[in-house]
C-alpha cells in the first residue's frame, strides 16, 4: 500500500486528542522516513494543522467495474457492449449500493481507529471509489492501514491553464466537411461539452440560446429542463444568477465559495467559449484602427454544462473529483479540463485515474498538457 502524507515533527497532539477513548487505537507517532518514496513534505507550520486527504478504496469505481464480484454484473461500458455507461441501469444501481456500503464500513472503521468522527467532505462512486476527509497527518497514517484502503494522499491543487483558437487546430475543415474523411461536416450539433473550470458567466453571448449565425440550439434534455443548480428544484437554484438556456443546459458549483457557479475569474468562460462558444461578432478597438470579426468556439453548436471547481487560491482535488463524477452522471459527451499544475504521476494521480474512468464511461476527455 502506498501512503503520501506530510512528514511529522511530532504526533503528540494527535495522541492527546484520541487519549481517553477506550475504543480508539493509538495513532502512529513514528514519522515517515526522509528516504521513503512518494513522501510529500510540508512547511513546519503546517505539521500540526488538519488538511484534506483523498482516500481511494479497493474496488473499482462504477465506470470501470468489469464484473469481478460474484452477484454484481459488470457496469463498464466496454463490458456491457454499450457505447456509454448507463448510470441508472439495475447493475449500476446495485454496484453503487455496494460501493456505498464499502465506504460506510471504512468510515466507521476510521472513526473507531481515531476515536472521533472525522469530517467527510465528498464521497465518490462513479469515476473514483473513495472520499475526501479532513485529518491531521498522523491520523492519515492511521487510516492508511485500514482494510480496503488503497491510498491516502493529501488533496492535490491544480491551476487554470489556457486554450487555443479553432483555426490553429483545423476546426474549419470539420465544419465544412473537407477534413472529415467523407463524413458530413459538423459544428457540434447534438454534443454536450462538460467544462470543469472556474465557473461560467451565465449571460455571456457566447453561451446564448441563439448564436450570431442564427443557429437556435436544441436542449437535449427537453425544453426548460436543466441540470444542477440551473434546475429550479435544486436547493441552491437562484433565478437571478442561474440563467440557463437551450445551449447552457446546466451548471454546478463544487467549491462552496458562495459564488453560485458564477465565473469571477474569467478562465472558465474563456475555455467554455473556446470549446463550444457561439458565433459572435467581436470588435477590437485600437488607437489607429478598429477590427470587427466573427469569432466562435471549436464546436459552436454544441451544448454546455459547467462545473465550478476553482477558488482564487487554485482548483482543489476534492472539488475536481466531484465534478468528474457528476459529469459522468450528467451524460456529457466531452469533458474539457484546461487545468494543470506541473508534473504528476499519470498512473497514480487521482484526477488522471478519474479521467481514465470517464473514458471507460465512453466520454472523450480533453485535458491541459501541463
Amino acid at each position: 500500500m502506498r501512503l503520501f502524507f506530510p512528514r511529522l515533527l511530532t504526533a503528540l497532539m494527535v495522541v492527546v486528542m484520541v487519549a481517553g477513548t477506550a475504543s480508539a487505537q493509538p495513532v502512529p507517532t513514528k514519522p515517515a522516513s526522509e528516504d521513503a518514496p512518494g513522501v510529500v513534505t510540508a512547511e513546519a507550520a503546517t505539521y500540526y494543522l488538519p488538511r484534506v486527504y483523498i482516500v481511494r478504496l479497493q474496488d473499482p469505481p462504477l465506470a470501470s467495474y468489469e464484473g469481478t464480484i460474484s452477484g454484481l454484473p459488470a457496469t463498464q461500458a466496454r463490458e456491457t457492449g454499450q457505447a456509454r455507461l448507463d448510470v441508472s441501469s439495475p447493475a449500476s444501481l446495485a454496484y453503487r449500493q455496494h460501493l456505498a456500503r464499502q465506504q460506510e464500513q471504512v468510515i466507521d472503521a476510521m472513526a473507531s481507529r481515531l476515536g472521533r468522527q472525522a469530517e467527510v467532505l465528498h464521497r465518490y462512486e462513479v469515476a473514483t471509489n473513495g472520499f475526501a476527509v479532513r485529518l491531521l497527518p498522523g491520523e492519515a497514517e492511521a487510516l492508511a492501514s485500514l482494510p480496503g484502503v488503497v491510498s491516502v494522499r493529501p488533496e492535490f491543487v491544480r491551476f487554470p491553464s489556457t486554450d487555443v483558437g479553432p483555426t490553429w487546430i483545423g476546426a474549419p475543415g470539420l465544419w465544412d466537411g473537407s477534413d472529415t474523411g467523407g463524413l458530413a461536416g459538423t459544428r457540434g450539433e447534438g454534443i454536450v461539452v462538460g467544462v470543469i473550470d472556474t465557473g461560467i458567466n451565465f449571460d455571456h453571448p457566447s453561451l446564448a440560446d441563439v448564436g450570431g449565425d442564427g443557429y437556435d440550439h436544441v436542449n437535449p434534455l427537453g425544453a426548460n429542463n436543466y441540470l444542477g443548480w440551473c434546475n429550479p428544484t435544486h436547493p441552491s437554484y437562484d433565478a437571478s444568477v442561474h440563467k440557463c438556456n437551450d445551449k447552457l443546459i446546466g451548471a454546478w458549483d463544487m467549491t462552496g465559495d458562495g459564488n453560485k457557479g458564477e465565473d469571477t475569474e474569467g478562465h472558465g468562460t474563456h475555455t467554455a467559449s473556446t470549446a463550444a462558444g457561439n458565433v459572435t461578432q467581436a470588435t477590437i478597438a485600437a488607437p489607429t484602427m478598429t477590427i470587427v470579426r466573427d469569432i466562435s468556439g471549436v464546436a459552436p453548436h454544441a451544448n454546455v454544462v459547467t462545473y465550478d471547481v476553482c477558488v482564487p487560491e487554485g482548483c482543489y482535488g476534492a472539488s475536481i473529483l466531484s465534478a468528474i463524477d457528476q459529469a459522468i452522471v450528467d451524460g456529457v459527451d466531452v469533458i474539457n479540463y484546461s487545468i494543470g499544475g506541473g508534473p504528476t504521476d499519470p498512473w497514480a494521480s487521482e484526477d488522471a485515474l478519474a479521467f481514465l474512468a470517464a473514458r471507460d464511461a465512453g466520454i472523450f476527455v480533453a485535458t491541459s498538457a501541463g
